[in-house]
Parts: C-alpha cells; sequence; structure tokens
C-alpha cells in the first residue's frame, strides 16, 4: 500500500492538478527485483500486482522506490532502503516513511 502527499514538493503530481499515479519498484541487494503496474489517480493506492518472490535474509538490503507514471517521463516520489533485523522478518510489516510525506508498507510472506 502507498501513500503520497497531495504535492510533490509544492508542485502538482500531474499536469493540471491531477492526483499522481503511483508504481513501485523493489530491489534487494541493489538487484532490481520487481517493477509494479501503476494505479491511475490516487494518492493512496493498493498496488494490484505489488508481490515479488524475493529471498530475504537479516541483514539484506532493500530498496522500494515509489515513481508517479507520467506521460513523458515519470517522477521520482521517494526511496526507502534499509536492512532487515530478525525481528522485523518475524513482524512481516515493513513501513517506509518520507520527510514529505509519503508512506509505503510492504507486507512479507513467509514461504
Amino acid at each position: 500500500m502507498v501513500h503520497l502527499p497531495t504535492t510533490n514538493g509544492g508542485a502538482d503530481w500531474d499536469f493540471g492538478g491531477g492526483a499522481p499515479d503511483p508504481y513501485v519498484v523493489i530491489s534487494t541487494d541493489g538487484v532490481w527485483r520487481a517493477t509494479s503496474s501503476y494505479v491511475s489517480d490516487s494518492f493512496d493506492a493498493t498496488i494490484p500486482d505489488g508481490s515479488a518472490d524475493v529471498s530475504l535474509i537479516t541483514g539484506s538490503t532493500m530498496t522500494i522506490q515509489i515513481f508517479d507514471s507520467d506521460a513523458v517521463s515519470d517522477d521520482l516520489a521517494f526511496t526507502c532502503t534499509g536492512s532487515f533485523t530478525l525481528d522485523m522478518l518475524r513482524g512481516r510489516w515493513i513501513v517506509c516513511s518520507d520527510a514529505g510525506g509519503g508512506n509505503a508498507y510492504v507486507f512479507i510472506w513467509p514461504l
């Protein structure tokens, strides 16, 4: 699930003031793993195909990038990078927040 603030650092997300079209890119340990499709015109989006099979171990680093899909070039909304502790993996929810008010909530399914 993704939440984006109403503006992109004070600017409109889309031409004419429209809401962003968010999608997610996930990497682990510097390797691209998945890119979701985008959700049209949404500040709060549940990414429908936002799952990826990724092996995570204690100490793995995951990068979550949230973009706004646009006709000409996509805007990077925010990036979160973090390493996993055993407690984080057992807790199954990773919350990543941006100073500008964006949030991404990632659920980890055990294999």
